[in-house]
Formats: C-alpha cells, structure tokens, sequence
C-alpha cells in the first residue's frame, strides 16, 4: 500500500480548506503536478554543471 507523504496531506488539506472540496482537489493535482516536474526536470547532484572542462 502507497504511503503519503506528510507534505502531500497539508497541501491537500490546505487546498480543500481553502478552496473547497472540488476546488481543493483541483488545486492539489494542479500543485502536486508543478511540485513534481519541478522535481523531475530539476537539476540533481549528479548533473554537470555546464561548464566546459
């Protein structure tokens, strides 16, 4: 069974809160998706630095 994250539980509470059950929900995915190709496509420690060597 998946586990969730602490942070995807108060974004998603948050986002109902604020937003309301089908707004919130709407927000979440929004967000989440952000978070995760943010993630994705971000540059991680094994990357180059784009430097010429």
């Amino acid at each position: 069974m998946a586990r969730c994250s602490p942070t995807s539980l108060l974004l998603a509470t948050f986002s109902i809160v604020f937003f309301g059950c089908l707004g919130g929900l709407a927000a979440f995915v929004v967000i989440e998706a952000c978070l995760l190709s943010f993630d994705w496509l971000g540059p991680s420690k094994h990357d180059g630095t784009g430097g010429v060597r």
